[in-house]
């Protein structure tokens, strides 16, 4: 079996053969892998293919591959409105037999002197001095080898394993993915059109909150309206960044729920899912508008939020501070210590050669006390860290723990207590720009902006209790409540940091109860549970408060993989017609909607939505299943690269799809075609990144720019409500249809605009 190619193509779909069969055709070497048993088993798509790319590759689909010819898409609105989508040379196509169109197309490349290898799968890649190599390979689920091929080609699909130990960002974020499930069913009786539905009665939507509503982001708590993309949000899926947000106007039913403990009260649209638990149904997910309160020790009836507490990830459990990641100029370092810089000064002069500081700060337990002094009693001054306290042995213990772990002596003034004549409390300074540095960055800057760094939630217990008795033996009280309970509590005018201390005891199994203490314009957090437990990693609330109101508005959502407060979007269902009144019929959602669970976890169920679809359908609902298949497919923009030295990818793997409805095969087989026209001109001069960058550079200036206005247009459409796209339908034409799937979004958003011009804002993207 050889092992020395010119090129290893990983995937037999369109994208990979099609460039197997261009590149063996222009004389190079060609092996594809794939991991299958049997090229294009299982089908994963509607089998939809529009004939321009099969006409431009002059290529003649065999008859056996195809089940029936589409002329046209029918899209329907959420009231039933019909616009048939006809455009000579645009509409025209197929709904193909994937398993025999994969089988074909590889065999094309086959019939050019491509070899073709089943059921072998890409492990890594093969590397020597930095420079790719080859490809290590499985084959029959054994037999580990290394392929050498100065060429790696990934056209692994949504997997993109190789593409991702290659150094490209294929990652699919759950936003950028449609989580879908498919029947191919009979009898139907069609047109030939491609059928498309769109609305919220469909695949729901309208998960919007108001803007009092506030979100746990990290170490910070602020209003929905003020999250910003890229901040880090609580989520079920523990911290996410925010990768979109939306608002839209409102008018309508909203639900307002305050839990026990927290007492902040959130509005939510009265069909937002929220995750609830109770003893006979566990965990589930439930409108807003059907939440019934509960009653305290009966679990069983009614409902109880359910609030994430922050999941431990084995990359933010450390063991140590790296100071000079948190101090970022006005230091020399030199053998693992950090001496201060002045401004004059070269890095052979040792400044203050006492005030050295370890660059590598052990978290132990003394460490974390003296960090919960500091957050309680601390501040930073132009150049030291200072802790404030009247008891005397907390001083002292400042003292001693700081000498031990800085290597320096603080200075301790004494003063008097101008609120308390009588009374006088010290100062202890460790003077140190590097220490003020890292103190700053971690805790933040005045009493308003404190915070606990985040990585103290994934600390152990032992290291969480020895921060909150400094933090609490700093500045907390105690005393007996009216039923002789103790009672402890905490007061900070930062309203993150008395969250993020919230978050750290329920880490330990302890739930406080949030308050504002109107009086000391201050938030407070007092130790007296009840009307909580914890089961399961989440803190189970108890509802204060439950009331259904009117709302007229601005309403908003954020877009966040796992998220607590899911986001909301506009999704479609689809008939495929076939052969024989056969027909696809499928429905794709967010990947990061959360309506329904599995094994009792929170997530996309698409298989519960398109049986709702199905059984509201006339011509559906007493048809008969002849198979069924669920998949993943991406709906999000392209990679921003496509080309590193000696490598490529192509296909879905690098995002190269339809971000309207997941369409994937006519674009694998064009940019198959033209990385494989590019890698051929590139074989005499070495498969550099400069020589493999004109594929690239050509895709996005043609199909690319296609793509881009497509990704503009989903993101448009996914924040409007059925009432907004039935205006749209009743506004457009099957000539405004024909432009705005070209790309000219202007004259059909004229005409939507000018009968609803509350639109503009929404709509004015796409002209913008």
């Amino acid at each position: 079996m050889k092992s020395d190619y010119d090129v290893v193509v990983i995937g037999g779909g369109p994208a990979g053969s099609s460039f197997a069969r261009v590149a063996a055709e222009n004389g190079m070497d060609v092996l594809v892998i794939d991991k299958r048993k049997e090229i294009g088993v299982p089908v994963r798509c509607g089998e939809g293919l529009g004939a321009r790319e099969v006409v431009a590759q002059g290529l003649e689909i065999p008859r056996r591959a195809i089940s029936t010819d589409i002329y046209g898409a029918k899209v329907v609105a959420p009231n039933g409105k019909e616009i048939v989508w006809k455009e000579e040379g645009v509409t025209t196509g197929w709904v193909l037999e994937r398993k025999i169109f994969d089988k074909w197309l590889c065999e094309l490349a086959i019939d050019k002197g491509a070899e073709v290898r089943t059921y072998t799968r890409a492990l890594d890649l093969v590397k020597e001095n930095g420079k790719i190599v080859g490809v290590k390979v499985a084959q029959w689920g054994k037999d580990e080898h290394e392929i050498r091929a100065p060429l790696i080609v990934s056209a692994e699909g949504m997997e993109a394993h190789i593409a991702r130990k290659a150094g490209f960002d294929a990652v699919h974020r759950l936003y950028d993915v449609d989580t879908c499930y498919q029947y191919e069913m009979k009898p139907y009786e069609h047109e030939n059109l491609i059928e498309l539905y769109f609305g919220n009665k469909i695949a729901p939507r309208g998960y919007c909150l108001t803007p009092d509503t506030e979100i746990i982001a990290k170490n910070t708590v602020k209003p929905i309206n003020n999250v910003n993309v890229g901040e880090e949000v609580l989520t079920l899926n523990g911290w996410t960044p925010v990768t979109a947000t939306s608002e839209r106007d409102y008018d309508g039913k909203i639900v307002r729920i305050t839990p026990f403990m927290l007492n902040q009260s959130a509005g939510l649209t009265v069909d937002h899912l929220v995750f609830v638990w109770n003893k006979k149904i566990g965990f589930h997910w439930k409108k807003a508008g059907e939440l019934k309160k509960s009653k305290r020790g009966s679990h069983r009836n009614g409902d109880y939020l359910v609030f994430p507490l922050p999941k431990r990830s084995k990359n933010e459990e450390i063991e140590y501070i790296k100071v000079s990641d948190y101090v970022k100029e006005g230091y020399i370092e030199e053998n693992g210590y950090l001496y201060p810089k002045g401004e004059n000064q070269g890095a052979e002069f040792k400044y203050k050669l006492n005030h050295k500081i370890k660059n590598q700060l052990e978290l132990t337990p003394e460490l974390l006390e003296f960090f919960g002094y500091f957050v309680s009693e601390g501040n930073v001054s132009s150049g030291a860290v200072i802790i404030s306290n009247a008891d005397s042995k907390i001083v002292n213990r400042v003292k001693e723990i700081g000498t031990n772990i800085f290597g320096f002596e603080p200075h301790i003034f004494e003063q008097k207590d101008k609120g308390h004549p009588g009374k006088k409390y010290y100062q202890v300074q460790f003077a140190s720009p590097i220490l003020r540095a890292m103190f700053k960055a971690l805790f933040g800057e005045g009493c308003e902006n404190k915070k606990l760094p985040h990585f103290v939630h994934a600390l152990d217990k032992k290291l969480k209790l020895a921060l909150l008795k400094g933090l609490l033996k700093g500045e907390s009280s105690k005393w007996k409540s009216s039923e002789g309970k103790d009672i402890v509590s905490y007061v900070s005018i930062s309203k993150s940091l008395i969250y993020d201390i919230w978050m750290l005891l329920a880490g330990i199994g302890i739930v406080g109860a949030i308050r504002k203490n109107k009086k000391k314009g201050a938030y407070e957090i007092r130790l007296r549970g009840k009307h909580f437990f914890l089961k399961d990693n989440y803190i189970i609330l108890g509802i204060r408060n439950l009331k259904v109101e009117h709302y007229k508005g601005k309403v908003y959502d954020i877009e966040s993989s796992g998220s607590f407060c899911p986001f909301f979007a506009v999704h479609n269902c689809w008939i495929f017609p076939k052969s024989d009144r056969r027909a696809n019929v499928g429905i794709g959602i967010g990947g990061n909607l959360t309506n329904g669970d599995k094994n009792g976890l929170p997530g996309a169920d698409p298989k519960r939505l398109l049986d709702e679809f199905i059984a509201n359908h006339p011509q559906l609902k007493d048809a008969s299943t002849l198979d069924d298949f669920g998949g993943v497919i991406s709906v999000g923009a392209p990679l921003d690269e496509f080309v590193k030295d000696n490598f490529m990818v192509i296909g879905t793997a690098a995002k190269q799809v339809d971000p309207i409805h997941g369409g994937g095969i006519a674009l694998a087989m064009e940019c198959g075609v033209l990385a494989a026209d590019v890698a051929v001109k590139a074989k005499s001069k070495g498969y550099t990144k400069q020589s493999l960058m004109e594929y690239e550079k050509r895709w996005k200036e043609t199909t690319g720019k296609k793509v881009a206005k497509r990704l503009l247009l989903r993101k448009v459409l996914e924040k409007l409500n059925d009432d907004d796209l039935n205006h749209i339908f009743n506004s457009i034409t099957q000539k405004d249809l024909n432009d705005v799937m070209a790309g000219n979004f202007a004259g059909p958003v004229t005409k939507v605009v000018a009968g609803r011009p509350q639109l503009l804002k929404v709509l004015s993207a796409l002209i913008s």
